[in-house]
C-alpha cells in the first residue's frame, strides 16, 4: 500500500438485491423502512459448565455468530447443559451472550439495553417446567412459548417438551400458535422448537407429534435442534432446518438421507438476512465455511456479504489484517481505502504491514461475481499516536525490606 492510491477515482458499485417496504407494516425501533435484518440462530450449545475443553467449542461458534452483528438471536434449545440448572445458566449462556440479554441478571457484563436473545426450551433445559430459564430471562408471554417481531420477521418460539399447556397441534399451545400466526402481519414467520419433526435420515423417526400444520397456518420455515447435525428438509410445503451444532457434540448419520442438505463435519450456527422481498438462510461453521445457502422470495443475483471487515485500533509499526466473508460464484475482491481502489489488494483478506499514521482511514471491499457487485460496510483503522498501556501497574502491600 502507498500514498499514490489516494488520488485515484472510486469505482462505481451496484447491488442487485432489491429491497422494498411492505405496505402497512411499521418497522419496530431500530429498523428502518426497507432495511435488511440479520438474525442469528444457535442450538445445542450451552456446554461451558463442562469445563474449558467443551467451552472452546461454544466460544468459537458464539464468536463466529457475533461477527455477523445480528440484530437478534434465537435458539433451538438445549441452552444450558447438563440439566438446565440455575447454577449453570449464566456460565453457559450469559458468558457468551450477555450483550444480547436484557435485563441481564448475571456477572459477565452489563447486558443489553433491550432484549435481543430469544431462547427455546430444550430437553436439557426442561427442569421444574423450565423455571430456571423463566427466572433468568425476561421474555414475552408465558416465557415457555411466545413470539417476537423484528422488522419483516416474526419468530414464534414453541415448547416441544411436556408443556403444561400441551404440545399437540390441538392443545392450548397449539391453538395459540395457529391464532398467532394468522394474526401476524410479518412478511416472514419463523417457528422454532427443540425436537425436530423430521429426521435427516430417511428412516429416522423424528418427532411425529410435532408435525403440526405449520405451512397451512402461515409459517415460512421451521427450525429445530436436538439432533447434533445441520440439515435442510423440504416436506409438507415448508422447509425444516435442524440446527444443533452449537457446541455440545456432533452426531452421526444412519443410512440414506431424507434431507436436501445434511452436514456434520464441524460446529456452526445459522445466519438469516431478511428484507420484505427475500429471506436468505446460511449455515456457517465456526471456521467461516458456508455449508448451505437457501433463499425464500426473490432470487439473489449479487454476491452476499456475510461478515464485513471489522474496525481496528493499532499502534504504529504493527501489522493489521482486514478480512471479509462472502458467498457467491467465482468471487472477485477489490479492497478500498477511503473509497479508492488499493492496487493489488484483490484477495479475501488484506494486510497492511508496518502500519504508519497516514494509513489511518476507512477501509471496505467490493465483492464481485460476474457483472454484479456488493460493497461491504466500512471498517475504520485507527492508528494510535501515543503509547498504549495494555496493563496498568498493580497496587501492592509488602513488608519493610522486601523486594
Amino acid at each position: 500500500m502507498n500514498n499514490s492510491l489516494f488520488g485515484r477515482p472510486a469505482r462505481p458499485v451496484r447491488r442487485c438485491l432489491a429491497v422494498c417496504l411492505l405496505a402497512g407494516v411499521l418497522a419496530p425501533p431500530g429498523v428502518g423502512a426497507g432495511e435488511s435484518v440479520v438474525i442469528g440462530s444457535i442450538g445445542d450449545f450451552g456446554v461451558a459448565a463442562y469445563g474449558d475443553a467443551r467451552a472452546a467449542f461454544e466460544s468459537a461458534v458464539a464468536d463466529a455468530l457475533k461477527r455477523w452483528d445480528p440484530a437478534i438471536v434465537f435458539t433451538t434449545g438445549d441452552n444450558n447443559y447438563p440439566g438446565g440448572l440455575a447454577s449453570t445458566i449464566d456460565v453457559n449462556i450469559g458468558q457468551y451472550f450477555h450483550d444480547y440479554i436484557h435485563p441481564y441478571p448475571g456477572t459477565y457484563g452489563d447486558g443489553a439495553s433491550s432484549n435481543r436473545f430469544f431462547p427455546c426450551l430444550g430437553n436439557h433445559d426442561w427442569v421444574a417446567n423450565g423455571q430456571p430459564h423463566i427466572d433468568y430471562f425476561t421474555l414475552p408471554g408465558n416465557e415457555r412459548y411466545y413470539s417476537y417481531r423484528y422488522g419483516p420477521v416474526e419468530i414464534f418460539i414453541i415448547n416441544s417438551n411436556a408443556d403444561p399447556d400441551g404440545s399437540t397441534s390441538t392443545s392450548v399451545q397449539g391453538r395459540w400458535l395457529q391464532t398467532a400466526l394468522a394474526a401476524s402481519t410479518a412478511r416472514w414467520k419463523l417457528v422454532s422448537l427443540h425436537h425436530p419433526p423430521y429426521s435427516a435420515d430417511v428412516n429416522g423417526a423424528g418427532t411425529p407429534g410435532m408435525r403440526w400444520p405449520y405451512a397451512a397456518w402461515g409459517a415460512s420455515a421451521v427450525f429445530a435442534g436436538h439432533d447434533h447435525i445441520y440439515a435442510r428438509i423440504h416436506t409438507n410445503n415448508i422447509v425444516y432446518f435442524i440446527n444443533g451444532l452449537g457446541g455440545e457434540s456432533i452426531g452421526g448419520f444412519a443410512g440414506a438421507s431424507a434431507a436436501a442438505v445434511r452436514y456434520n463435519a464441524d460446529y456452526g450456527a445459522m445466519r438469516l438476512e431478511a428484507t420484505d422481498t427475500n429471506l436468505i438462510f446460511h449455515f456457517i461453521t465456526r471456521g467461516n465455511v458456508v455449508v448451505d445457502t437457501y433463499v425464500l422470495g426473490a432470487p439473489i443475483w449479487s454476491p452476499f456479504i456475510l461478515a464485513p471487515p471489522l474496525s481496528q485500533t493499532t499502534l504504529a509499526g504493527r501489522d493489521v489484517t482486514f478480512d471479509v466473508l462472502a458467498t457467491g460464484s467465482a468471487l472477485r475482491y477489490q479492497w478500498l481505502s477511503n473509497s479508492v481502489d488499493i492496487p493489488n489488494a484483490t484477495n479475501r483478506d488484506f494486510t497492511i504491514t508496518n502500519v504508519q499514521p497516514y494509513y489511518e482511514g476507512d477501509y471496505a471491499v467490493v465483492v464481485s461475481s460476474g457483472a454484479s457487485s456488493t460493497r461491504s460496510a466500512t471498517a475504520r483503522l485507527t492508528v494510535l499516536h501515543h503509547p498504549l498501556i495494555t496493563r496498568q501497574p498493580a497496587a501492592q502491600t509488602v513488608t519493610s525490606g522486601a523486594t
